[in-house]
């Protein structure tokens, strides 16, 4: 014959306590069992809670507790024992901009480089004392006065000497000039792809696509393709 108990106590902070018990006996069967909850909100928003339970019988005797503590956070609550997943260490942007770099040159045809070099020296009539092609073009006088001998007065105002921001504005207006002339859009590069060297291989695409408008017009060089 089943006896049942069941006592609550709510304390002076806020607890809860609540005792249950059991016994059951019959043929065979022997068990008593007793189980203690108890939670608490503590000021900073924590709840503790802790569960214990004891059962014995005919052979079977286990014991048993369970404890869980949640916190609250300010983005959200964090279960007990959950792993955040970290993702990748960020690149600084030195190592960014070299990794990038390293894949441009490799895509970078050196070949179509110095057929771009040699028809912009015969349309300007000089000969590039710069060792490479990126500081023979970044003052951007040079592919100013290209685009004005294929398409006269494109570029009304070239700055043949300054500071670095006249040189990236003279860049700039080659680039708009460009645009407005009906360049493919895949060929109208940035004026960091020039001055600082991001992506040459636009810049060369870009002197081809000039090259091939000049061919049109008579007395100017062709490029070789």
């Amino acid at each position: 014959m089943p006896v049942f108990t069941l006592k609550k106590k709510k304390t002076g902070h806020g607890i809860v306590k609540s005792d249950e018990k059991a016994q059951h006996q019959g043929s065979g069967f022997a068990a008593s069992a007793s189980i203690h909850v108890e939670k608490e909100k503590t000021s900073h928003g924590i709840v503790r809670s802790e569960e214990k339970a004891q059962h014995q019988g005919a052979g079977f005797a286990t014991m048993g507790s369970l404890q869980t503590e949640k916190e609250l956070v300010t983005h959200g609550i964090i279960a007990p024992g959950t792993k955040i997943k970290e993702g990748p260490i960020d690149f600084t942007n030195d190592s960014q901009f070299e990794q990038i770099q390293k894949r441009l040159e490799t895509k970078l045809d050196r070949n179509r480089e110095q057929k771009a070099r040699v028809w912009l020296e015969e349309l300007l009539g000089e000969k590039f004392e710069e060792e490479s092609f990126q500081d023979a073009l970044k003052s951007g006088v040079r592919l100013c006065n290209a685009l004005n001998k294929v398409y006269p007065q494109s570029v009304p105002k070239v700055a043949t000497s300054g500071p670095v921001f006249v040189q990236r504005e003279n860049i700039g207006n080659y680039v708009k000039a460009c645009g407005r002339l009906g360049f493919n859009k895949s060929n109208l590069f940035e004026t960091t792809d020039l001055y600082d060297g991001k992506n040459l291989t636009k810049v060369i695409e870009n002197v081809f696509e000039l090259a091939h408008f000049g061919s049109r017009k008579p007395g100017l060089p062709k490029i070789e393709d």
